[in-house]
């Protein structure tokens, strides 16, 4: 996962153009700047871009939001588990939990409300430079409202991940949904598999 800016490139390029070992200093740059090698484990995952696991419960996508979490960014978790479940709560002060809950908190983000749930996403991204966005529910979200509104949402979300060079992943059981929905949702988003 590549976590510099393209201004920081240009000024090691620069400083390595006035230096008399211009071949080591442009390895090194390249070192420093190009696809680190992945622990065994971990996922390839890319800035901007938006993902989904098809699993009955959470467990592929979460190791994945805390392999993104490790590299400094800032969470936002989204989640149909009561966040005070949530082990990765105590292992990061990096994240903001919502529960995905009709109940009247602070904390509770209604199923029911797209727009509320999309609004929360797009102030976190705005708010934080490096931001991942883990969700799951998304049944849920499809039961309280209908797929193509849903469907729209994850759209949104997809756009606004895209934009300010976020990342985006959603736990989906695809065995809940119907061929149709399946194949609109893989269009959107990129798989990861389960099996590594």
């Amino acid at each position: 996962m590549y976590d510099g800016s393209v201004e920081d490139i240009i000024r090691d390029l620069k400083k390595a153009l006035k230096s008399e070992n211009i071949e080591d200093d442009v390895r090194k740059i390249i070192r420093k700047y190009g696809m680190k090698k992945r622990k065994r484990g971990d996922f390839e995952i890319r800035i901007g871009n938006s993902y989904y696991v098809n699993e009955r419960r959470p467990h592929i996508s979460l190791k994945i939001f805390e392999q993104i979490l490790d590299k400094n960014y800032s969470g936002l978790c989204i989640t149909r588990t009561n966040p005070n479940n949530f082990e990765l709560g105590k292992k990061f002060d990096n994240i903001e939990f919502y529960w995905l809950s009709s109940m009247k908190s602070s904390k509770c983000l209604s199923p029911g409300d797209l727009p509320s749930i999309f609004a929360r996403i797009r102030k976190f991204l705005n708010d934080h430079e490096k931001a991942v966005v883990f969700m799951d529910g998304i049944d849920t979200l499809i039961i309280n409202n209908d797929f193509g509104k849903v469907l729209k949402f994850i759209q949104g979300t997809k756009d606004a991940i895209s934009e300010k060079r976020g990342i985006l992943i959603l736990s989906i059981n695809m065995d809940a949904l119907g061929d149709r929905q399946c194949a609109m949702l893989k269009s959107e988003l990129i798989e990861i598999p389960q099996k590594r």
